[in-house]
């Protein structure tokens, strides 16, 4: 395994900016891919796409988009490596998943493969509505039954390898009051105390249990719903005339997240009289794999010294897309680190990304050859 392009090709892709716009990144991977003699196409979504080989699609996707740099703008695209890891946005959340892909792309360039390989690098993953999300715009036209997603999944030498993850729901709910001068506050109505009244029985509402089974272990599981921002900007001598509330809620696999929204905007006409607007979007979650699948990826990982231990990730990913809008049976498992992604100085262990890049090659070699 040629580490050296493994890790420049991270170090590369980390320095281009991809939080706004992943054109950048984008002409990078189509450059790469070229060079390797590859004919890459862009959608007009803005994925690239690369198909090789024939037989029956195998999906192998990695989302080119990164979380902001802020609070550390002044290092966080200029790669550093030190005590053996790769410092820098996207590190692990997923430049070294797309530096993973084109390793393997090189790889198999001149193999005869008995599957097709469809490489997706897509778009708008981070936080994104379904109809801007590149996976759900690239979905209806990929012909696959099975893939790899590469999100960050492990840690030391144990993969935390996800077969299901759970579904979001995001509101934001503008609430009505009425405005007036702070000195004279019976005479407006305002919408904060409105919004702390809300909270309140937010908090109460029951989350969903459930528990599902992956190769016979039993996994308990529950949904959770947070308020992660309120905002309130008129002046400090005013009582508003609005405020922003802002929740994120993570349902379960097979949960219904019409019962969510419909919980929320319960609770809105029961608490804010004078109206409210809400802006919601939900991309569900899904749980399904195929058991000889996995017990192939535990059997490569053993050959590498590494335990692979399958679970329902708590974030959502496009694995959910590719699972309920595809038929894709999709398994997450990339070449970072699980617990760096979206963090301030964000890294990856060398020795992991390279371990998993050649976990990930064999598995892909026992599949498609």
């Amino acid at each position: 395994m040629d580490n050296n392009i493994l890790i420049k090709d991270l170090k590369s892709l980390i320095s281009i900016p991809s939080y706004g716009s992943e054109e950048k990144v984008a002409a990078y991977i189509i450059k790469r891919l070229k060079l390797e003699g590859f004919k890459p196409k862009k959608d007009k979504y803005g994925n690239v796409l690369l198909e090789i080989g024939k037989g029956p699609g195998f999906l192998l996707n990695a989302h080119m988009d990164t979380v902001g740099i802020e609070g550390w703008k002044e290092r966080a695209l200029k790669p550093v490596e030190k005590q053996g890891r790769i410092y820098g946005r996207g590190a692990s959340d997923t430049k070294s998943g797309i530096a993973t892909l084109l390793y393997i792309a090189g790889q198999l360039k001149d193999a005869k493969l008995k599957r097709r390989l469809i490489f997706l690098f897509s778009v708008h993953e981070e936080d994104s509505r379904m109809e801007q999300n590149g996976s759900f715009l690239a979905v209806k036209n990929i012909d696959a039954t099975q893939g790899l997603m590469m999100e960050p999944t492990f840690k030391g030498n144990k993969l935390g390898i996800g077969v299901g993850c759970k579904g979001a729901c995001r509101f934001k709910i503008t609430v009505k009051g009425r405005p007036c001068h702070s000195s004279k506050p019976h005479l407006g109505v305002n919408p904060i105390y409105l919004a702390d009244d809300f909270i309140k029985d937010f908090k109460k509402i029951r989350q969903l249990k459930k528990t599902y089974s992956i190769l016979g272990k039993k996994v308990n599981l529950c949904s959770v719903s947070t308020i992660t921002q309120i905002k309130a900007e008129e002046g400090k001598n005013l009582v508003p005339s609005k405020c922003e509330i802002s929740i994120d809620c993570r349902i379960l696999p097979g949960q219904d997240s019409k019962e969510v929204v419909n919980t929320i905007d319960s609770l809105c006409k029961k608490h804010f009289k004078l109206g409210y607007e809400i802006d919601s979007y939900c991309n569900n979650g899904y749980f399904g794999y195929d058991r000889s699948m996995l017990g192939l990826i535990r059997k490569v990982a053993l050959s590498h010294n590494y335990k692979a231990n399958f679970r329902i990730r708590p974030g959502r990913n496009d694995s959910s897309i590719f699972h309920n809008h595809g038929n894709i049976i999709s398994v997450c498992f990339g070449s970072g680190e699980s617990d760096q992604g979206h963090t301030i100085d964000e890294s990856v262990s060398i020795k992991g990304f390279l371990d998993c890049s050649n976990i990930l090659l064999d598995i892909v070699k026992c599949i498609c050859l």
